[in-house]
C-alpha cells in the first residue's frame, strides 16, 4: 500500500486473496485500514467507499490512528459533517497506552489531518473554524503544524473570491485588509 506504483486494482486484488485466507478479524481489520490509507494516497476514493462500510460497525473500537484515517476518508469523499460529527461522538473515549494512563482518543495530529482534509476539498473557511474552536470543541490546543494549515489555507482562500476577507471579518480581523477591499469583498 505504501508503494505508489502499485495501482489500486492490484491492491484491491492482494486484499480480497489475503481476507480468504486469514481467519483472524483483527489481522483484516488492521489490513483494511491499510488498504483505505494506501487508496487515498492514490485518489482512488470511490473504492474506499465499501471498506468504510466494513469498518464503521467498529467504530465504538477504533484507535487514535484508525479513526484518523476513517476521518481523512469521509472527508476526501465530501462527508465532512460526517467526519466532524464521528469526531464529536469519540471527544468522551479515551485510549490506554503502554504505560497504563489514559489519554483522549482525539489528538492535534487528528484534527490536523482533518484540516488538511477539508482543505483538499476546497474548503479553507472551514480550516478556519476549525483552528479557531480547536481547543474549544476538542480539548486539544493547535501545534505549529495546524498553523502552517492555516497558513496555506489563508494562501488558497486569497484565491477565492471573497472567502479571507469573510473569515478574516468573523474572527475581528478586518483591520489587516485595506480599507477599499475589505468593503468591497464583505459588500459581495
Amino acid at each position: 500500500a505504501q508503494d505508489p506504483e502499485t495501482p489500486p486494482n492490484v491492491l484491491l486484488s492482494v486484499y480480497d486473496e489475503g481476507r480468504q485466507h486469514i481467519s483472524d478479524p483483527s489481522v483484516v481489520h488492521f489490513a483494511t485500514f491499510l488498504l483505505i490509507k494506501g487508496l487515498m494516497r492514490r485518489r482512488s476514493l470511490k473504492e474506499i467507499v465499501p471498506l468504510l462500510a466494513d469498518v464503521m460497525p467498529h467504530k465504538d473500537n477504533f484507535s487514535t490512528s484508525q479513526l484518523t484515517i476513517v476521518v481523512e476518508a469521509m472527508t476526501m469523499l465530501g462527508r465532512p459533517d460526517a467526519a466532524f460529527h464521528l469526531m464529536r461522538q469519540s471527544l468522551a473515549r479515551t485510549i490506554k497506552t503502554s504505560s497504563g494512563t489514559a489519554v483522549p482518543l482525539i489528538d492535534t495530529q487528528m484534527i490536523n489531518s482533518f484540516m488538511i482534509g477539508l482543505l483538499r476539498i476546497g474548503r479553507p473557511d472551514t480550516v478556519f473554524y476549525i483552528w479557531d474552536t480547536m481547543p474549544r470543541i476538542f480539548g486539544v490546543e493547535p501545534s505549529a503544524v495546524s498553523f502552517a494549515i492555516v497558513l496555506k489555507a489563508a494562501r488558497v482562500a486569497r484565491k477565492c473570491e471573497g472567502t479571507l476577507q469573510v473569515a478574516l471579518e468573523d474572527f475581528g480581523l478586518r483591520h489587516i485588509l485595506p480599507s477599499s477591499v475589505a468593503s468591497s469583498e464583505l459588500e459581495r
